[in-house]
């Protein structure tokens, strides 16, 4: 059915456009399309077209709209591409085209749009073809060599500049300020170097992608370019991370387009303070600011909600990890109800870990690891359901480790060098808690106030709460685990999937003494314990067969 179709579409010599595009289609395109002398338009995107492009689509000399992009199509782009005096669009984004871009395309005096990226092509772009589209894109190639200092004199009329992810170098032309239609200019993951320059006189400028090149000496001057920047309304990405740029962040950030939702200043030589304004990009999605020297604190605008906009709620991820921040983190990060991603890591932030962190309900990634931080950990972030990685490591925390919700799961927690915390489930390894320091945590969660030997239930039995029926509490297996562990099947932390009887079972066979009750553990029952050591693995091991 495919063969056929394909060859209705070849035998239809008098229409204007013929549209395949987001099919199943197999196989090479046939040469003798060629014979649709008519041909408009030809669209093949989208499908699992192979083979080379046939040479013989030279002839068609009507043709404005080529399109085989997101296919499979090899070999190179035919010079004879250049014979399409009346094309408008090329695309082939997407294939597994190599080569060089012919010389013969710099023909094409009606070309607007020319895009070729993910492929792999190679070599320089001719001269020619900076004097003529409107769109030009060749991202992810293996394309090398400078951009012409006159690019802005020569594309005055350019609107989307893609080159990222190849091996250009050399300087970011200043006459690019010249292209005032220019609305999307991403050259990132290239070798470009130098300062970079003003663009404040493109006011259309929605996106502006410079990163991991080699722009900017460490310098205090690096980051002039930001100034003019300010009169911008519409710019919605800003991204110059992986440089070597120096200076201080200027107040005049919180300026910048209310439109704003993703900056990237990550992995820089950035001195100085976050500034406060930054707070009333009320857009604001990404903000990375991670492998810098900034320090101070973090603005408490950042999570902050005023009635008049309700800052940063929109913020999902925040990425100021191995900066020199101090001071405690903000309270206020809390409102920030669409956040996924938290990364702290690596300052001098000191305080407790703030309890309203637990109503970020979105967070997946919480890293607060290698700061000062000191006190208790909230039994709360145990709540954020969906949370697949908590780095707390190497802190100063203390207290027990809760064991409900994320805190169950020895994947998704990371507790290493903070030497005075204890408890938590037995994968962590951590020592057993002492009474005090049980008691801090859980303020009398247990459902027993046991004192006495194992399998003698005292009068004190059931202080502090009542016993629940839920889990079957007169089993007496259960009620055992009660006693042993001084928990209770009720307790918030037997939430998704834990339970009391999972909860024992983990410690089995090395670790129960990390799950039973401290008071059991005091010198005076001590001898009670010894003398009950088989009835404690006989009853236990019932219990959880």
């Amino acid at each position: 059915m495919v063969e056929t179709r394909r060859k209705e579409a070849v035998s239809w010599r008098t229409g204007s456009s013929v549209r395949l595009g987001n099919n199943s289609f197999s196989g090479e395109i046939p040469a003798n399309i060629s014979s649709c002398a008519n041909l408009i338009a030809l669209r093949l995107e989208g499908n699992n077209l192979t083979g080379k492009l046939p040479e013989q689509l030279e002839s068609l000399s009507k043709l404005k709209v080529l399109n085989f992009k997101r296919n499979n199509l090899v070999g190179e782009i035919p010079p004879s591409f250049g014979n399409l005096s009346s094309i408008v669009e090329i695309r082939g984004m997407g294939n597994g085209l190599k080569g060089v871009i012919p010389h013969s395309i710099g023909r094409l005096k009606r070309l607007e749009i020319f895009s070729f990226g993910v492929n792999n092509l190679s070599g320089t772009i001719p001269p020619s073809i900076f004097n003529l589209s409107t769109n030009f894109a060749v991202p992810v190639n293996q394309l090398h060599g400078t951009l012409p200092p006159d690019l802005g004199h020569t594309l005055p009329n350019l609107e989307i500049f893609l080159v990222h992810t190849n091996h250009f170098s050399g300087l970011i032309p200043m006459t690019i300020s010249n292209a005032s239609n220019l609305s999307d200019v991403q050259l990132s993951v290239n070798f470009f170097t130098g300062k970079i320059p003003s663009l404040g006189s493109l006011p259309n400028l929605r996106q502006l992608s410079i990163g991991y090149n080699d722009l900017g000496s460490g310098q205090d001057d690096d980051l002039s370019f930001l100034y003019p920047l300010e009169n911008n309304t519409v710019l919605e990405i800003f991204e110059v991370a992986g440089n070597h740029l120096g200076g201080v962040l200027p107040e005049i950030l919180g300026n910048f387009s209310k439109h704003l939702w993703v900056m990237e200043f990550g992995r820089n030589q950035i001195r100085g303070t976050i500034p406060d304004g930054i707070g009333n990009l009320v857009s604001f999605a990404f903000l990375s600011l991670e492998s810098n020297q900034l320090g101070g604190m973090i603005p408490s605008s950042i999570g902050s909600l005023p009635l008049e906009v309700g800052n940063l709620v929109h913020l999902v991820e925040l990425d100021v990890s191995k900066n020199r921040l101090s001071g405690e983190i903000p309270h206020s990060l809390g409102s920030c109800a669409s956040l996924e991603l938290l990364s702290l890591k690596g300052n001098f932030f000191k305080g407790s870990i703030p309890e309203s962190l637990s109503s970020s309900r979105a967070l997946k990634v919480l890293d607060l690891s290698h700061n000062n931080l000191s006190g208790q950990i909230p039994k709360l972030l145990g709540d954020l359901k969906l949370l697949e990685s908590l780095d707390l490591s190497f802190n100063d925390l203390e207290g027990q480790v809760p064991v409900q919700g994320a805190f169950g799961n020895a994947s998704v927690i990371s507790m290493a060098g903070n030497k005075k915390l204890c408890g938590g489930i037995p994968q962590l390894n951590l020592s057993r808690c002492t009474t005090n320091e049980s008691a801090k945590l859980k303020s009398s969660t247990s459902s027993v106030g046991l004192k006495g030997t194992v399998g003698y239930a005292a009068p004190e039995y059931g202080v502090g709460s009542d016993v629940s029926t839920y889990g079957d509490v007169y089993s007496f297996g259960i009620l055992l685990l009660e006693m042993f562990t001084g928990k209770r099947p009720t307790d918030d932390m037997f939430k998704d999937g834990l339970n009391l009887h999972n909860y024992a079972e983990l410690a089995l066979p090395g670790r129960v003494s990390e799950v039973v009750e401290p008071t059991l553990l005091q010198e005076d029952v001590e001898s009670s314990i010894h003398s009950s050591h088989r009835m404690n693995h006989t009853e236990t091991g019932k219990t959880l067969e």
